[in-house]
């Protein structure tokens, strides 16, 4: 047991004493898939992410009247609507993982019943300022 540990002591001692270095030869090709890899990832501003949909209706007024009764009641939470043929959805939120809206999700549900998590494109932008 001694041995093996004054032996590998040594080994250590040795690699740490000759200041080894390790060079990594990549393909070009390697490379140039790295930084086509890198600008792309810079130059994205939306990610696959989740809102709160606190209402959807075909009603315009419904929508209107729920989007005032809602920034009473949460007046630190913006809220915006979106117009999808024939639906008005009012969402809240910019969350990336729906685990990180549940509990919001939940808070909201005890007066706007029909509030989910949908899965929705998120400016980074918007999850990064919450």
């Amino acid at each position: 047991m001694t041995r093996s540990f004054l032996l590998t002591s040594i080994l250590l001692f040795i690699g740490l004493a000759s200041n080894a270095q390790v060079v990594f030869n990549e393909p070009a090709t390697l490379k140039a898939a790295i930084r086509q890899y890198i600008t792309e990832n810079k130059s994205k501003t939306e990610i696959d992410g989740w809102r709160i949909q606190v209402l959807a209706t075909t009603d315009r007024r419904q929508m209107e009247q729920v989007y005032k009764i809602f920034q009473d009641l949460y007046p630190e939470i913006d809220i915006h609507w979106v117009h999808e043929e024939p639906y008005y959805r009012l969402k809240v939120g910019a969350f990336h993982e729906r685990r990180e809206c549940l509990p919001l999700c939940q808070e909201i549900r005890k007066h706007f019943t029909q509030a989910l998590p949908v899965t929705e494109r998120v400016e980074l932008e918007e999850i990064i300022n919450q």
